[in-house]
C-alpha cells in the first residue's frame, strides 16, 4: 500500500517507517487532502506557516492490469489546490539556504502547476519551509499462527493490494496475525524480530 511519510524536520533519509515524524496510510479509491487547515486529513506534525489551510490533494485509483508488479500498483496523483507557496517535487525540493541561493541568482524553483502521477520514493514539500514528505510503497508480508479461518486477513490483505499470506515466518515477515497470543515458534521469531503481533480485525 501507498504511504505518506514526513522527513525529520533537521532533514536527513528516511530508513525505515519509524524514521519519519509521522506516516499515513494512502487507501485505495480515496482522496487524501494536505493542509494546516482542520479539516485536512493529513496536516503534518509540525506547524509550518507555509502549507497553506488547503494545500493539495492526493488520489489514489485502482491499479490497471499490466504484466509488471510496480506497474501493477494503485496510481497516486499529486494535485496543488491553489496554495500560497506551492507544492515541490523531487529536484524541486530545496532546503531553505538552497531556495534563497536559487533565488538570488535568478533561478527559482519551480512549484507544479498541474497534476502529477507520482512514484515510489518521490519527495514533496508543502510550501516552502520543513513540510517534505516521502511516498513509499509497502508490501506486506504477513504470516498466522492458530487462526481458525485466514479469510479475514485474506480479504485485508486483497483489499489493500499490497501483500500475501505466507504460510511460515520468514526475516521479511512484517506481522504475524492471530486471534490470542499462546507461544509458538513463530511468536518466538516476531518477538525476537521485533515483528508486530495483530489479530486478524
Amino acid at each position: 500500500m501507498w504511504v505518506l511519510v514526513q522527513e525529520p524536520k533537521e532533514g536527513g533519509r528516511i530508513t525505515g517507517m519509524e524514521s519519519g515524524a509521522g506516516s499515513w496510510a494512502l487507501p485505495v479509491g480515496e482522496q487524501v487532502s494536505i493542509g494546516s487547515g482542520e479539516q485536512a486529513d493529513i496536516q503534518g506534525v509540525w506547524k509550518d506557516t507555509s502549507m497553506s489551510r488547503q494545500h493539495a490533494n492526493l488520489t489514489v485509483t485502482a491499479p490497471t492490469s499490466s504484466s509488471t508488479p510496480a506497474a501493477a500498483r494503485p496510481e497516486v496523483v499529486l494535485v496543488d489546490v491553489g496554495s500560497k507557496f506551492g507544492t515541490h517535487l523531487n529536484s524541486g525540493v530545496l532546503s531553505e539556504s538552497q531556495r534563497l541561493a536559487e533565488t538570488a541568482s535568478g533561478r527559482i524553483s519551480k512549484a507544479i502547476d498541474k497534476p502529477v502521477k507520482l512514484r515510489d520514493n518521490d519527495r514533496i514539500r508543502f510550501g516552502v519551509m520543513f513540510s517534505v514528505f516521502r511516498l513509499k510503497w509497502v508490501d506486506f508480508h504477513v504470516t498466522s499462527s492458530m487462526l481458525r479461518s485466514k479469510a479475514p486477513v485474506e480479504g485485508w490483505l486483497g483489499g489493500l493490494g499490497a501483500g500475501r499470506l505466507e504460510a511460515q515466518w520468514t526475516p521479511s515477515t512484517t506481522h504475524l496475525a492471530m486471534s490470542a497470543i499462546a507461544l509458538s515458534l513463530k511468536v518466538v521469531n516476531c518477538l525476537a524480530a521485533g515483528v508486530p503481533i495483530v489479530t486478524p480485525e
